[in-house]
């Protein structure tokens, strides 16, 4: 039994006879209305995302040919950062 008493994500991992082992994708699960992220750690984590994606935006831009591709999703999730962190800001000041 697990008793959730704030929003958090869970997953399931089995162990088989044979050795072999599963494991679930998250289920995120919300509580009283509180997002499952820490506004406390979240930033520095994402940083250090973002930090990470912009390394590789910028090894893919010494490519040729250029991929917009890839970089068109990496600045998709550069943008998306961006926004959770300004979630994570309004949360902060409870807003």
């Amino acid at each position: 039994n697990h008793k959730l008493t704030r929003s958090q994500w869970v997953a399931a991992i089995v162990n088989c006879k044979n050795g072999a082992v599963a494991h679930t994708t998250p289920i995120y699960i919300v509580v009283d209305g509180k997002p499952t992220y820490d506004v406390a750690k979240g930033p520095a984590i994402i940083k250090k995302q973002v930090d990470d994606i912009n390394r590789l935006k910028n090894e893919e831009l010494q490519k040729n040919p250029l991929d917009e591709g890839i970089i068109e999703r990496l600045n998709t999730a550069i943008h998306f950062y961006d926004m959770l962190l300004v979630q994570m800001d309004k949360e902060k000041a409870g807003l």
